[in-house]
């Protein structure tokens, strides 16, 4: 498969978009059995690249991915109408971040493993996850 396409199996799991080799690569859009719809790019049938997420739970997510993971700079809103901006590693918030909380409540500083943490903590974490 090469080229636009599309797939869609009876559990309703579906993609519309550009294939390479049988493999998502390239834009494409995929509905998950649960409702979830990611828009966005793939890498050899992975998520990576830009992109946007947006689950039945209600949170949302629009930055960058790497291996199939958020990953990189981005936005998300949790369920609890918590908002993110700031960095993420292997799907956790990391580095440098502003949480604003459904409370009112506002962190802006490092996150490591998706906890408040310090630059040295965040920066000595990252070394380790590469």
């Amino acid at each position: 498969n090469h080229g636009m396409g599309k797939v869609s199996y009876p559990d309703g799991y579906q993609y519309v978009g550009e294939w390479r080799d049988g493999l998502q690569h390239g834009g494409g859009i995929t509905t998950f059995p649960d409702g979830a719809i990611y828009e966005g790019e793939f890498v050899e049938g992975l998520r990576e690249g830009g992109g946007a997420i947006r689950m039945t739970d209600g949170f949302e997510y629009d930055g960058g991915w790497f291996d199939g993971e958020i990953h990189g700079a981005g936005n998300a809103k949790y369920a609890n109408g918590d908002v993110y901006q700031g960095n993420f590693l292997k799907g956790q918030r990391h580095g440098e971040g502003r949480m604003e909380y459904a409370s009112g409540a506002v962190y802006d500083g490092y996150w490591v493993n998706g906890r408040r943490g310090t630059k040295q903590e965040a920066e000595a974490a990252a070394a380790q996850a590469n």
